[in-house]
């Protein structure tokens, strides 16, 4: 840390040193080489050696890339807080959608050096702006669709999914675009059962083509007519035993279709 501050006169460089260590959490640590710390020790070091000389704005590049899995989802939450009590304007490169959600007040998504979307994590997961923000954000099910009619004053409208065979209804707020290419349906908010839900729209009958098991969830890979969704379902969920050729009731609440326009 002392080597950010060589112009600073040795007291104001002890200050800042001790200044900097006391907002990481770290005060404990000063004389102790980095061999000694933890990873995530090192990376709140690291960020206690850029506020030390107290800039304007901070540019974290991918800083938690050299963390493995568990220690990073620790550090992330540890990183937000810390950033939002020191105060300092951030701009957070990465890579992981989850970290800059996690982290971020606003993110921005690039692709080929150009803005796709800009907006608070919220409005990129739930309204993206197009295509490319709709495969990138989130796991979902992209499937291509026709505006059928639109009702703007209840704010519904019906698409026809042609690779499904079926009509799906679909509840909105705000803006609705006028030509709709395809729709986008998070995996997580798809409803499945064996027996008929009572609802009365977005109702299918598919059938199990594979299933994947990944610890806490389970992926169901299921095929509606000429269309394959993935649905995910947590353990406790009456249909999480499924198997493949197995038949069962698809829900898609309307509030969690979103359309792309096209």
């Amino acid at each position: 840390i002392a080597y950010c501050l060589k112009g600073f006169s040795k007291q104001e460089r002890d200050r800042r040193i001790a200044g900097s260590l006391e907002l990481v959490g770290l005060p404990e640590v000063g004389e102790r080489y980095p061999s000694q710390l933890s990873g995530g020790q090192q990376q709140r070091v690291a960020l206690a050696r850029s506020i030390s000389y107290e800039p304007k704005v901070l540019l974290l590049d991918e800083p938690l890339s050299n963390l493995d899995q568990k220690e990073r989802e620790r550090v992330r939450g540890e990183l937000r807080l810390l950033l939002k009590r020191i105060g300092i304007t951030t701009v957070f490169v990465t890579h992981d959608q989850e970290e800059a959600f996690v982290i971020c007040d606003r993110v921005i998504l690039m692709n080929g050096g150009k803005i796709e979307q800009e907006g608070t994590p919220d409005s990129l997961y739930s309204s993206p702006a197009n295509l490319f923000v709709a495969e990138f954000i989130g796991r979902g099910n992209i499937l291509k669709a026709e505006l059928k009619s639109i009702d703007r004053a209840a704010h519904a409208a019906v698409l026809r999914i042609p690779e499904m065979e079926a009509d799906l209804t679909c509840e909105f707020d705000g803006e609705f675009p006028d030509k709709v290419s395809s729709i986008v349906v998070r995996r997580n908010e798809i409803g499945v059962s064996q027996a008929r839900p009572d609802f009365k729209e977005n109702v299918l009958l598919g059938q199990v083509v594979a299933r994947e098991y990944r610890g806490s969830v389970t992926d169901h890979r299921i095929r509606i007519g000429n269309a394959e969704i993935i649905a995910t379902t947590h353990k406790f969920c009456d249909v999480s035993e499924t198997r493949e050729a197995d038949t069962l009731y698809v829900h898609v609440p309307p509030r969690a279709i979103k359309p792309i326009a096209g």
